[in-house]
């Protein structure tokens, strides 16, 4: 009978040891996921401010400044903007690779990403028909790895936050909505007497991919504070 009891009690010792552990499996996931996210955040959200500002430089001013001077010296502000959007692209790559640790489709993803950019980047010192196909293989590859970053992003939320699970599937769809409308319009720009009205409504649209940009970094943000939050959860009851 006391033989009984002591396996009953070591039983039940491994059990809430087993429970234990796993809590603090899906607190450290949930929490370093979370962080990750916010990195990515805070990544695009740099990248974004200064590649706009680097964009308006460069529109305006001459990269190559004066006569026979290095581009450090008369350039020092793009160069360094362009840096800080290089930095950003760099981490924002390593923050999804590493969320590959749990989900494969960020490891995909991250991949992705850095090809797509490396294929922007020499795209910019090519010329003629090599330059068009380097912009649409990036452009293709760019779609894939958001359909990744969204898929794991769906998988991670899954029994978390149903509710943003399901923004971010709708914001894959208003996704496809949004870029088949921009190249319906961009097609019609072509076309003598409706090119005007193109021209209108790929303005419109244009307005909307800007808010659909914002929208991502809400639900970026959302997600990472929903994951975050879910691991202190846990962190309670461990």
């Amino acid at each position: 009978m006391y033989e009984d009891n002591y396996e009953n009690i070591l039983h039940k010792n491994d059990k809430a040891q087993e429970e234990a552990e796993a809590l603090n499996e899906v607190q450290e996931r949930c929490f370093f996921l979370g962080e990750k996210i916010k990195g990515i955040f805070w990544c695009e959200l740099i990248a974004g401010i200064a590649y706009a500002i680097l964009k308006a430089i460069m529109d305006n001013v001459s990269i190559y400044g004066m006569k026979g001077a290095p581009l450090w010296q008369t350039a020092p502000i793009p160069i360094a903007l362009a840096a800080v959007v290089a930095i950003c692209y760099v981490f924002t790559c390593i923050f999804m690779i590493l969320m590959g640790k749990y989900y494969d489709s960020f490891l995909k993803a991250g991949v992705l990403y850095a090809i797509a950019n490396a294929l922007d980047i020499v795209e910019e010192f090519t010329t003629g028909g090599i330059s068009t196909i380097l912009s649409l293989v990036a452009a293709v590859l760019a779609i894939m790895q958001m359909y990744y970053f969204i898929n794991g992003m769906t998988s991670m939320l899954t029994g978390i936050d149903i509710d943003l699970q399901d923004k971010w599937e709708v914001y894959w769809k208003a996704f496809w909505i949004l870029f088949g409308a921009f190249i319906v319009c961009t097609m019609l720009l072509f076309i003598p007497g409706i090119n005007v009205i193109a021209a209108i409504l790929l303005l419109i649209v244009t307005i909307a991919m800007f808010g659909f940009e914002i929208w991502r970094f809400v639900l970026l943000w959302k997600s990472s504070g929903s994951m975050i939050g879910y691991a202190n959860y846990y962190e309670s009851r461990v």
